[in-house]
Order: C-alpha cells, then structure tokens, then sequence
C-alpha cells in the first residue's frame, strides 16, 4: 500500500470494527458448539436453513477478513499470501491468530 494513502487513526477504527465482528462471529460458533453438546451431539438435527445460514456467514466473514487484508493492510504480498491462507483455512482460529496486534500496528505505523 503506497504511504500517501496510509492513516493510520482510520486503519484502528476499521480494526476496531473488525474485532468487535470477529467477537460477534466467535459467540455464535462457541455457543452453537455448547448447544450441540448440551444436546448429546449424536442426537442432535439442525434445522437445514440455519446450517446453511451459518455457513453463508462464515463464509461472508471469511471473505471480508480477505478483502481486509488486501485492500486496507499496509503489509507486504507475501504477509498477504500467508494471512489470506491463515484465514480460509484455519476459519475462526485463523481470523484471531492473523488478528494484529497493538505492537504490530505501530510497528506498520513506522514503516
């Protein structure tokens, strides 16, 4: 990303919104696991529409995290290549481990 078009207050707002989605996203998926287990997971039959309403969600939360992170990060290609596959592959998990933190973004400030 060229310097000129860098602010970095705009980029910690948008991160801001992104953890508070990240959050939202991670609650659902934790308590739909919870309500799989309360209800002995071999028993339990999801409604087909709300299976695939939780797919369609992940899958647009994935993508925006992608979209994210090549249009709105100041990081190099190849920090790139690795945070979109940390993303598609590790889902959820990959979304809090690609997450940068405080450090690494002064650290892009610097640059």
């Amino acid at each position: 990303m060229n310097a000129d078009h860098f602010d970095i207050e705009k980029l910690k707002t948008e991160l801001k919104n992104l953890k508070r989605l990240l959050i939202f996203h991670t609650i659902i998926y934790v308590s739909l696991i919870f309500y799989v287990v309360a209800k002995n997971y071999p028993e339990v039959q999801l409604d087909n529409n709300l299976y695939q309403s939780l797919v369609w969600l992940n899958l647009i939360v994935i993508f925006y995290f992608i979209w994210f992170l090549w249009t709105k990060m100041p990081t190099s290609q190849i920090d790139k290549i690795r945070g979109t596959l940390l993303i598609f592959f590790l889902g959820i998990l990959g979304m809090w481990i690609w997450f940068p933190s405080k450090r690494k973004i002064e650290e892009l400030n610097k640059q």
